[in-house]
C-alpha cells in the first residue's frame, strides 16, 4: 500500500505538470455567451397573425461565427438542414413553433459543450428583413415577436432570478462555463481540473484529500476489466489508466468523450476530423482565391493607370483644340475688319471716281459751249 500511495503521488505530479501545460491561451478559450434563461413576449398580431418560426443557435467554433452573421432568417431556415449535418459538434440549435399570442414557457439554457463561442436567434417572419439578433453577454434575454419584427429585451437581474427559480430544471445538466469575469489561466485551470476529476481514479484517491470509496469511480475505470484496479497488479493498472487520463486531459478530451467504446464519441471524432479537413480546404481555396483578387487589383490598377495616361492625352489634346479655336476666331476677327476697311476704300473709289467723271462731264459742255460761241462769231462776221 505505501508504494502505491507513492506511485499515485507522481502519477498526480505527473497529471498537475500536463495541467499547468495547458494552462495557456492557446489551450483553452474562455466561454463569450453566458446565457440562462430566455423568455417570451408573443403578442396577438404577431407575424401578421400567422405562426413562427423561432431558432437558438449556439455556436462553439469561433470560425462560423462570420457565416452565420452573414446569413438571414430566410437563409439560414433555408440551409438549416445542410447546416445541421455540416456541423454536428459545432453548433447546438434550440427552436420553437410559436403562434400569434401563445404563453411560452421561459426556456432554461444549457449547454451541450463548454465554452460556447457565439449564439444567434433567427426568426421566420412573413416581412422582408435579416430576422437575425446576436446574443451578448447577458444571463437573461426576452424574446419579443411583434407584427413584422423580432427583438431581445434583457432581463433585470429581479426577473432572471424569478424566472430561473420557477423555470423547469434541463434533464440534461449542464457543463460547467467561465465567468466572464474569469481570466484565461483561470478558466483553463478549472476546465482541466473538472476534467481530470471526472476521468481519472488519482484525482478520485487520497491525494486529493478523499477517500476512494467515497467517490464515484471513473468513466474509464468503469468501461473494461483491463482498466479496474485487481488485486493481481494494482500498480500497472494504475500507471495504465493514469497515462491514458493525462494523454485525455492533455489533448483537451472532455469527460463525456473519454469512453473509447462509444459509438457517439468515434462519431464526432470523425466529424472534427472532417471539418478539420474542411476547413483546410476553405482556406486553400480562400488563398487561392485571394491570390487571383490580388491579380484581379493588379490588372485594374494598370487599366486605371492606363485610363489616366489616355485621358491626359486627350485633356492635352482638348487643350490644343480651344487654343486652334480661339486662333480661328482671332483670325476670322481679323479678315472681317479688313474685309470692312475694303469695303470702305471702295466706297471712296467710287466717289471719287464719280466726281471726276462729272467734272469731266462738264468740261466736255464748257468746251462746246465755247465752239459754238466761237462758229456763231465767224458766221456773223
Amino acid at each position: 500500500m505505501i508504494l502505491i500511495n507513492k506511485i499515485k503521488k507522481h502519477m498526480v505530479l505527473i497529471i498537475v505538470s500536463f495541467l499547468t501545460a495547458c494552462s495557456s491561451s492557446t489551450c483553452v478559450e474562455t466561454a463569450e455567451v453566458f446565457l440562462e434563461l430566455v423568455s417570451f413576449n408573443i403578442q396577438s398580431n404577431a407575424n401578421n397573425n400567422s405562426a413562427v418560426a423561432l431558432d437558438l443557435v449556439i455556436l462553439y467554433d469561433k470560425t462560423l461565427i462570420n457565416k452565420f452573421l452573414g446569413m438571414s432568417a430566410s437563409s439560414y431556415f433555408g440551409k438549416k438542414k445542410q447546416l445541421t449535418l455540416d456541423y454536428p459538434v459545432q453548433m447546438q440549435v434550440k427552436n420553437w413553433e410559436i403562434v400569434p399570442g401563445q404563453k411560452v414557457t421561459p426556456y432554461k439554457v444549457t449547454f451541450e459543450y463548454p465554452l460556447p463561442q457565439a449564439a444567434f436567434f433567427y426568426a421566420k417572419l412573413s416581412s422582408s428583413g435579416e430576422h437575425r439578433q446576436r446574443v451578448g453577454d447577458q444571463k437573461g434575454l426576452q424574446i419579443v415577436l411583434g407584427k413584422s419584427n423580432m427583438s431581445l429585451r434583457q432581463l433585470s437581474s429581479t426577473e432572471l432570478s424569478t424566472l430561473l427559480a420557477s423555470a423547469s430544471s434541463s434533464t440534461t445538466k449542464p457543463l460547467p462555463l467561465a465567468s466572464s469575469k474569469t481570466s484565461k489561466k483561470t478558466a483553463s485551470k478549472t476546465a482541466a481540473k473538472t476534467a481530470c476529476s471526472n476521468c481519472c481514479f488519482c484525482c478520485n484517491s487520497e491525494s486529493h484529500g478523499a477517500s476512494t470509496t467515497n467517490k464515484a469511480v471513473s468513466p474509464v475505470a468503469n468501461n473494461s476489466s483491463t482498466n479496474n484496479f485487481s488485486d493481481k497488479n494494482p500498480v500497472k493498472n494504475l500507471i495504465k489508466n493514469t497515462v491514458s487520463a493525462s494523454k485525455n486531459i492533455k489533448s483537451g478530451i472532455t469527460a463525456n468523450e473519454l469512453n473509447p467504446e462509444s459509438a457517439a464519441t468515434k462519431k464526432k471524432a470523425g466529424f472534427r476530423k472532417a471539418a478539420a479537413a474542411d476547413v483546410i480546404k476553405d482556406l486553400a481555396a480562400a488563398k487561392k482565391k485571394a491570390g487571383f483578387r490580388k491579380a484581379a487589383a493588379a490588372d485594374v490598377k494598370k487599366d486605371l493607370a492606363a485610363a489616366q495616361k489616355k485621358a491626359g492625352f486627350r485633356k492635352a489634346a482638348a487643350a490644343d483644340v480651344i487654343k486652334d479655336l480661339a486662333a480661328a476666331k482671332k483670325k476670322a476677327g481679323f479678315r472681317k475688319v479688313a474685309a470692312a476697311d475694303v469695303i470702305k476704300d471702295l466706297a471712296a473709289t467710287a466717289l471719287i471716281q464719280a466726281d471726276e467723271m462729272k467734272k469731266a462731264s462738264k468740261k466736255k459742255t464748257m468746251k462746246q459751249q465755247v465752239e459754238n460761241r466761237f462758229k456763231k462769231a465767224i458766221a456773223k462776221t
